[in-house]
């Protein structure tokens, strides 16, 4: 019976008796072989862990299980397997460290058996206001047996020693990608030193401004002095009246308590001024008022003075009018009698 292709009655042979897979089309073309170590995985992987606790750093909700270091000294030695299919003569670990901004220490990873490696200082202390854990990848040989080792070390940025190891991954990435990998080691010392190097910069300039505000009062009086003296220049020009002036006050110095008094009065009357002022300007006020209504009642007695003359004139303009009236008809009635008398004659 076939099926695809296969014999389906052929007889099944252990994985020890198959022939091996061809070699393939692309030389160095393997599988890639990775292992991440965590928990008890870890564990297992862990030979001496003298002064490391395994314990929980975080909550039941948000556990976060690793080996801690209290103090400088201690090693924690872990075996891996870093053999792998690819031509490649190294390969990277990482080393799963726990990162935060306070109490952190630092520690030396080095190789200790089957393997070699240069040593390598990790950092647990950064300026981040966070606590994660962060990678910390390393080229070694290859080996089955590679004992690798981190030990706590008393140099520390916070003053304290604690450290945090809870993964370990073995990746067969290229040689180029241990060399690139060392070169991102490489930009974030730097990045790390221009950190460092800004931060003391800013201590710096802080700590000048402080001394500048604490000496701030006493310049701020000399530069008053200074303008002073500077809008005194055209004085000092004419030094001489003031030597003259200094030396009438130095032979009157009985004139000058006199003076003092009279400057004292000044004071006072200065201080009574604006007192007398207001009085001046509130009978100012009331004399303006009187005034104003003075004026309109002689205003008002001109207008009835008019009134009345312009009713008198009106009266002797109507009695004119009456008495030319009256002699009009006085002359037509005269007239009428003329004419009777003429038509009697006539007649």
């Amino acid at each position: 019976m076939i099926l695809a292709g296969l014999d389906a009655s052929a007889e099944v042979k252990p994985a020890d008796q198959l022939e091996p897979l061809p070699a393939p089309m692309l030389e160095g073309n393997y599988e890639g072989k990775s292992a991440c170590l965590r928990g008890d995985a870890l564990q297992d992987a862990v030979v001496t862990s003298d002064g490391w606790e395994w314990q929980n750093d975080g909550s039941e909700e948000r556990p976060k299980w690793g080996y801690i270091s209290w103090k400088s000294g201690n090693k924690l030695l872990m075996k891996a397997n870093t053999v792998t299919y690819r031509g490649t003569s190294k390969v990277l670990i990482g080393i799963g460290v726990l990162k935060s901004y306070e109490h952190m220490g630092k520690a030396e990873l080095t190789c200790v058996s089957g393997c070699e490696c240069d040593a390598k200082e990790l950092d647990g202390q950064w300026e981040q206001k966070t606590s994660q854990t962060e990678w910390e990848y390393h080229a070694v040989t290859q080996a089955r047996d590679c004992l690798v080792a981190v030990t706590t070390i008393k140099e520390t940025s916070s003053g304290e020693h604690k450290f945090v190891v809870n993964s370990l991954l073995v990746t067969d990435l290229h040689e180029s990608a241990t060399r690139w990998f060392s070169h991102i080691d490489e930009l974030k010392e730097q990045a790390e030193r221009q950190a460092a190097k800004q931060a003391a910069q800013e201590q710096a300039e802080a700590q000048q401004e402080q001394a500048d505000d604490t000496a701030g009062g006493g310049s701020g009086s000399g530069s008053g002095n200074d303008d002073q003296n500077q809008r005194g220049s055209k004085d000092d020009e004419n030094g001489s009246s003031q030597e003259q002036v200094q030396q009438h006050h130095s032979r009157g110095g009985q004139d000058d308590q006199q003076g003092n008094s009279s400057e004292a009065e000044g004071d006072g009357d200065e201080q009574r001024q604006p007192v007398t002022h207001q009085r001046q300007q509130r009978q100012r006020q009331r004399s303006d008022n009187e005034q104003s209504s003075d004026q309109e009642e002689s205003d008002g007695s001109h207008r009835q003075q008019s009134g009345d003359l312009q009713e008198e004139e009106q009266q002797d303009l109507r009695q004119q009018r009456r008495r030319s009236g009256d002699q009009n008809d006085g002359d037509t009635s005269e007239e009428s009698r003329q004419r009777s008398r003429s038509d009697v004659s006539t007649g």
